[in-house]
């Protein structure tokens, strides 16, 4: 199915078209693209005529049509190798023999998977389906003389996706006076540069922010036409072709500063038009439209960047410093992009929201309103914090956990720390968020102890909401990362083993993240536990999710006493505990997660009466002990949590509803 182009255009002036490929998630419509196009429509005025496109979704859909989401699976989970295998086919690789067969590439990729998912069938569809959706969407500019400037955005798998839509742009329309724009996450990754500087070698590259250097970029594309020929010096932007040698590229440990707008306050608001005029000349049944769109984001900008400095993260490669919008703006737009979009459901694109996320809460719950959103947030805050926005539509988020282990978190660098983790965890189970969270495994600086730890911890609470987990990657511009000298970032080798390549064509499958080197490989013994614990974690977590163990807790009716049903060993029945008055008393205090001096101030009990309700609690698994804070590890129900939010700030009570309790 092809999609018919809405805006048609004379080939007398410069156009700009900013594209996202396969494979990013056909739900959520392209920030990157949707920002740039209003940042230079605003620039701009409308000269150059700047187009967003959005082939994440059309090509997938044009595969399978309204198995369009089972066509998406069965592809992007190969991430880089189906347009990799298509690029080979249609322009061969350079040392390769042009004469190997594709079927070696595609037996090893799918020898990951239990099922054939990816074949020449399949191929066949995407390469299809590329084509078309490349036709035609730029057979309305093929001739032109003035300049086509196509700007992909690459972000994870979307490097050969964007390579092969290149090249084949270029035999498509051989008289088209195309430029070729990379830029997003991967775009400054060096392996990614060497890659497009050996596969297509005219062509510029933008590491960092977009706005400013595509400014610069179409002001100087402007001026070619006039005749000016020069290439102007723009901070991170590489016009590959002025380079003769991989050797003489320059490298980026980070984004750089330079090509940053000071302020994101003022930037223009996304434009999302495209994304949602597709969706209506490509889905006809408007029933299916229906259900995807409820399954489909809106994204929202708050800030960029981030204020923490934990050790195994690379944020600060695309990001420099951090940048954040009032919670005004942030609230004005959410509300009126949802209205112009219709649509109840935003992602917010931050890596931490903790700036604004309250405030902004605070504002959606006075309007009598709650947006289903996705926030990324720090775990240090309040019940208090964490009711205010899950009461305001915070139905899933991503906690920056990484460990349950004390000595772990802070060789991270965290600066979060244990029973804040575990304080977060178990509110938002209580406030039935979902949380998509992760613990990191095999970091550098590990030892068995903290494998052990983290262990003995989630020992004691599998009722809550099961976490995945993540081994370590050395990410590009993460402090670790950045902690090499020049030289041994240098020697770094991509990670290349994420589906298994042996093959020749290995040293084209590309990764974003680096194999360790030798001075930062764990002992042996740390490995070894690591391993131990990937396989413990992997039965632990089927646990989780099939046996469904719960601890809850819940007042008697004499409004003192309290009562704790414990499910959480299914080789054994239900287990009721009664508390009474003084143990009760003990166990909501502890739900807060306090000190021994913190429950003398707050109950007057003696520190010895204290310290025997606690130790029985401990005995029973119905509390745990870190970092000399005790907290109760039944759940409350989430009526409670909100009681607590109106007694601490009264005037919620006419913004908040009750629910029914459990």
């Amino acid at each position: 199915m092809s999609l018919e182009k809405k805006v048609q255009t004379q080939n007398t002036g410069l156009s700009v078209h900013l594209l996202s490929l396969p494979w990013s998630d056909p739900s959520f419509p392209c920030i990157q693209t949707s920002a740039l196009k209003a940042h230079l429509d605003s620039v701009f005025q409308g000269n150059p005529r700047v187009y967003t496109h959005s082939p994440f979704f059309s090509i997938p859909y044009q595969m399978s049509g309204e198995n369009f989401w089972a066509s998406f699976e069965d592809c992007s989970q190969f991430m880089e190798i189906p347009y990799l295998a298509l690029f080979y086919k249609s322009f061969g690789l350079p040392g390769l023999n042009s004469n190997m067969e594709m079927g070696l590439l595609l037996n090893e990729a799918k020898s990951r998977f239990s099922e054939d998912k990816l074949d020449d069938k399949t191929l066949e569809h995407l390469e299809c389906a590329t084509l078309d959706c490349l036709q035609t969407e730029f057979a309305p500019f093929a001739g032109s003389k003035t300049p086509v400037v196509v700007g992909f955005t690459i972000n994870y798998s979307q490097v050969y996706s964007s390579l092969f839509s290149a090249r084949t742009l270029i035999n498509m329309f051989p008289d088209t006076n195309f430029k070729f724009i990379f830029g997003g996450a991967s775009a400054g990754v060096s392996e990614v540069i060497e890659l497009i500087f050996s596969l297509l070698k005219d062509s510029v590259v933008v590491v960092g922010e977009g706005e400013k250097p595509l400014e610069e970029l179409i002001h100087f594309f402007m001026s070619e036409m006039d005749g000016v020929e020069f290439f102007p010096d723009i901070s991170g932007v590489l016009f590959l072709n002025t380079y003769r040698s991989v050797a003489e590229i320059p490298r980026f440990d980070q984004a750089p500063e330079e090509n940053q707008k000071q302020s994101i306050n003022t930037l223009s608001r996304p434009d999302f038009t495209e994304y949602f005029q597709m969706l209506d000349a490509l889905i006809v049944n408007s029933t299916q439209k229906i259900e995807f769109l409820k399954k489909t984001w809106l994204q929202v900008e708050g800030s960029r960047g981030c204020f923490a400095k934990c050790n195994f993260c690379g944020v600060p490669f695309n990001w420099r410093g951090f940048r954040k919008r009032d919670a005004e703006s942030i609230f004005r737009e959410t509300i009126e992009q949802a209205e112009k979009y219709n649509f109840r459901r935003v992602a917010f694109t931050d890596n931490v929201c903790d700036t604004w996320a309250e405030d902004y809460a605070e504002r959606i719950l006075k309007q009598g309103l709650s947006i289903e959103c996705f926030m990324e947030l720090r775990a240090h805050h309040s019940e208090i914090f964490w009711t205010k926005v899950a009461l305001a539509g915070m139905r899933y988020t991503q906690v920056g956990i990484e460990s349950f282990s004390s000595s772990l978190l802070k060789k991270m660098e965290k600066g979060t720390n244990l029973i804040q983790n575990l304080r977060m965890y178990k509110w938002l189970t209580e406030l039935d968020v979902n949380l998509a969270s992760n613990l990191i495994t095999h970091h550098p600086h590990s030892t068995k102890e903290d494998v052990r730890e983290t262990i003995r911890i989630l020992e004691k609470i599998p009722h809550m909401r099961p976490l995945a987990i993540n081994k370590y990657v050395l990410s590009p511009g993460s402090p670790i990362f950045q902690s090499l000298s020049l030289q041994e970032q240098k020697k770094l080798k991509l990670r290349r083993s994420t589906l298994g390549i042996t093959s020749p064509f290995r040293n084209w499958v590309i990764d974003f993240c680096y194999e360790l080197p030798e001075k930062m490989e764990l002992k042996s013994e740390v490995q070894s536990e690591w391993n131990f614990f990937q396989a413990w974690h992997s039965s632990y977590r089927k646990n989780q999710i099939e046996e469904k163990p719960s601890l809850r807790v819940k007042s008697l009716e004499n409004g003192e006493d309290l009562i704790i049903k414990s499910f959480r060993n299914p080789e054994f029945k239900e287990k009721q505990i009664h508390l009474g008055v003084e143990q009760a008393q003990v166990y909501r205090a502890c739900h807060a997660g306090l000190q021994i001096s913190d429950l003398e101030k707050f109950l007057g009990f003696p520190e010895r009466r204290i310290q025997e309700i606690l130790g029985g609690f401990i005995r029973e698994d119905l509390m745990i002990e870190v970092e000399s804070h005790f907290l109760s590890l039944a759940l409350r129900s989430k009526r409670e949590l909100i009681e607590n939010l109106i007694k601490a700030e009264p005037q919620f009570s006419k913004w908040v509803s009750q629910p029914s309790d459990f």
